[in-house]
């Protein structure tokens, strides 16, 4: 749990308790309370590990903290779209990248 909450998740996994039990070897079901036939909830073995788990994250979050690398990437690729549309709209263009070398000073 430490681990993930600090970012360092599996490759392809998220900060989420679907990644947290592949990780501990456990079912994702393990995490949250049953309940039975008759009504009643019963609570499972892993029940107040997930509930400390989203306390903490929510924590992180409102705190402003970044715990998934993969929320900061989505945010960088935002910020570029805007400024790709704005450029777009104002009618500057960039040049192509085989240009820019071209155009760009050579260093000797």
């Amino acid at each position: 749990m430490d681990r993930h909450l600090k970012g360092d998740l599996p490759h392809g996994g998220s900060c989420d308790l679907k990644t947290l039990a592949t990780e501990a070897g456990v079912t994702r079901t393990a995490f949250y309370p049953k309940n039975d036939r008759d009504g009643t909830t019963r609570t499972n073995p892993y029940q107040h590990l997930a509930e400390e788990f989203e306390r903490r994250l929510r924590t992180l979050r409102e705190a402003g903290e970044v715990v998934d690398p993969r929320i900061a990437q989505i945010e960088r690729l935002k910020t570029k779209v805007t400024e790709l549309k704005e450029r777009l709209l104002s009618g500057t263009r960039p040049l192509p990248s085989s240009q820019r070398s071209k155009n760009s000073p050579s260093r000797a």
